[in-house]
């Protein structure tokens, strides 16, 4: 469903948001040696208000990027 550089603008904010990397959330930690994926994307935000405090950059569980483009809370733009 995503792929790195797709767009992602929030309905609310009007910020948007480049998908810049998918990782394995649990493969991160060099200490787990499972077979389970769980996959996550890093998004680069640019705007008027950053998300966070420190960075624009922010992660979302992939799960949770498609129940928030599904709810049209955010609205992916495919590159």
């Amino acid at each position: 469903m995503f792929n790195v550089g797709d767009l992602l603008v929030d309905a609310y904010t009007k910020e948007a948001g480049v998908l810049v990397r998918r990782y394995d959330i649990l493969h991160e930690d060099l200490t787990y040696s499972g077979s389970v994926e769980h996959w996550a994307w890093q998004i680069w935000w640019t705007g008027g208000s950053p998300q966070t405090y420190y960075t624009n950059i922010e992660d979302y569980t992939e799960s949770g990027l498609k129940q928030l483009v599904e709810s049209g809370m955010f609205v992916l733009h495919k590159q």
